[in-house]
């Protein structure tokens, strides 16, 4: 093995083996424990919850609440467990957000989070004295004696000014990029490699929209469908390799077409077809489309959930005489990978999703 400087080296040479150093970072980086997403929206993932190395999709037509659930796995992600002495229920981990659809509104996740601080401090209970780190208080001579007042001492309210402060804390932890073209998106997933290995705070990827420059590039390829197929399966290689190698999780949102009836192929097996007035179970709609791209995109997905509105409307329980009566649309959300298939039914509100739905 001759090296630059024409020596053959015959011990570890740092002078002459430079990126050595920095690959052991690198792989250490890479080991290091990122924060568990155990707990996050049981609602939707119940006993199947993400995990290192996996890829959740959220699929569905337009106007089915995709970047509604994101947004809700969002904030819970950057929220952290506790605060003060209220469980907030968060993870506390840091997220990349890819934003391709330039539609991510910071006010809408602002106020997300804000619903979600208020709800835990009203409603939550506070964390007891004995769970408090022991390192949080400047004098510990004293605490054992103050145990038995510490219940009676009078709740502390919080203002907007200290609500405000912590959630521009929590929206640290957020990472948002803009992609404007598929090239854009490809070399984004690359350079991410170095964020996530060096960061291990950081576990999650969410991409809103994967589907977003599909048409687009159709467009601009012309007869050759090839190079879009080519295209799809750099992108789609690029973020396998991404999830797998940094033990990241990640939620894509993708576009498509439900339709029931006559199959049609495209040379992308795109679904096309009539729809039909018939009501379709969501298992039954994923047969009836397929991949939006290539057969590659199918070995990398490790949950998939199909989203759709519901035919039936939601009458909202009317707190006060300036509610809106109005009627709620319901949506659903049917995990078909893995099996068994299971279906869940939330409502979009101020406060993000709600599954709490009868």
């Amino acid at each position: 093995l001759e090296t630059d400087t024409g020596r053959r080296p015959t011990t570890l040479d740092t002078s002459i083996w430079g990126p050595i150093p920095r690959l052991a970072n690198t792989l250490l980086a890479r080991l290091g424990s990122r924060p568990s997403l155990g707990g996050l929206c049981p609602d939707l993932f119940s006993d199947a919850f993400p995990k290192p190395g996996q890829l959740m999709e959220l699929c569905g037509d337009n106007g089915t609440a995709k970047t509604e659930i994101l947004l809700n796995l969002l904030a819970t992600c950057i929220l952290p467990p506790k605060w003060r002495d209220f469980r907030i229920g968060g993870i506390g981990t840091g997220v990349v957000f890819v934003d391709t659809n330039y539609q991510f509104s910071m006010l809408r996740i602002f106020s997300i989070l804000e619903k979600k601080v208020m709800d835990a401090v009203k409603t939550q209970p506070k964390v007891d004295v004995e769970e408090r780190p022991a390192d949080t208080s400047a004098n510990q001579d004293g605490l054992d004696s103050d145990m038995e007042g510490a219940n009676d001492m009078p709740e502390k309210t919080l203002d907007a000014t200290e609500v405000e402060s912590f959630i521009k804390t929590c929206l640290e932890k957020l990472y948002l990029i803009r992609c404007n073209s598929s090239q854009q998106l490809l070399i984004t997933l690359h350079s991410l490699e170095n964020v996530f290995a060096n960061r291990s705070e950081m576990s999650v990827l969410m991409v809103d929209s994967w589907s977003a420059f599909y048409w687009m590039d159709r467009a601009g390829f012309g007869d050759q469908a090839s190079l879009l197929n080519d295209s799809q399966i750099n992108l789609t290689k690029a973020l396998g390799k991404l999830i797998d190698e940094n033990q990241i999780t990640a939620f894509v949102t993708k576009r498509i077409s439900i339709r029931s009836g006559v199959k049609t192929e495209s040379s992308l097996n795109v679904m096309t077809g009539s729809p039909s007035s018939r009501q379709v179970p969501a298992g039954e709609k994923l047969l009836n489309c397929q991949e939006l791209g290539t057969k590659d995109w199918k070995k990398i997905v490790s949950q998939r959930f199909i989203l759709d509105r519901s035919e039936r409307a939601i009458s909202p329980v009317v707190e006060s005489k300036s509610a809106n009566s109005r009627p709620r649309e319901l949506f659903t959300a049917t995990r078909v990978l893995p099996e068994p298939v299971k279906t869940v039914r939330f409502l979009v509100s101020s406060k993000g999703c709600d599954f709490n739905v009868a």
